[in-house]
């Protein structure tokens, strides 16, 4: 638990820390719990008193429209949500400690796998962070689908714009992990600093840049 407040406060010492003792159990069972909840809170209080609502704007047919609202009031439909949560957190986590510790070898460092995973899992507390942020403006708006990035200083633009769905892959929260995976590729990977945080959002950008051009083909 402490490492997951430093990673907040202090990440320097906290990937430090991670480098040297790769704790995975104990910040594993607490995000995946703090996951569980934040997942309970957008069910109960956001996704199910919305839920036509949220429904009629993907304009499902009458017949697959009442089946789908069926679903929604069962309890299968907590299992499914819980379990999609517990998988992208799990998901999420393995592909990115595997990329910067691919990326670690690729610039000879010292590459430590399961270093990177469990910097991968601390680092995800700041996401679960823009999501507890998220939740009350979600329930104001009546909405789960609350925009904390960068796109805000955009909306002028039409929905299509390239420059406005760039910036909905960047956030603060986004942002910010894109730094301390920079860090990691320092503290774990022994790369120099500026050019692991250098390296670290090259990677967000060709992503942000790929990601656009699939939501821009997608919308028209």
């Amino acid at each position: 638990m402490d490492l997951i407040l430093k990673i907040f406060f202090n990440p320097d010492e906290a990937l430090k820390n991670i480098k040297e003792k790769k704790p995975l159990a104990v910040p594993f069972i607490i995000l995946i719990i703090v996951t569980l909840i934040i997942s309970l809170f957008y069910i109960q209080f956001v996704i199910l008193p919305n839920r036509e609502t949220l429904l009629m704007e993907r304009e499902i047919p009458e017949e697959a429209l009442q089946k789908t609202l069926e679903f929604f009031n069962s309890p299968l439909f907590y299992v499914f949500t819980l379990i999609s949560a517990i998988f992208g957190f799990v998901f999420s986590t393995l592909i990115i400690g595997f990329i910067y510790f691919f990326i670690s070898i690729l610039l000879k460092g010292k590459g430590d796998f399961l270093a990177f995973f469990s910097s991968a899992v601390h680092i995800y507390a700041i996401s679960l962070l823009g999501s507890i942020i998220a939740f009350p403006i979600a329930i104001l708006k009546n909405s789960p689908y609350v925009n904390l990035d960068f796109s805000l200083f955009f909306m002028f633009l039409p929905e299509k714009n390239f420059l406005r769905v760039f910036f909905e892959q960047a956030g603060f929260f986004t942002l910010w992990s894109v730094f301390l995976y920079g860090l990691a590729l320092h503290h774990i990977g022994e790369i120099e600093r500026k050019k692991g945080i250098l390296v670290s959002f090259s990677m967000w950008f060709i992503y942000a840049v790929i990601a656009t051009i699939i939501k821009v083909f997608l919308k028209t």
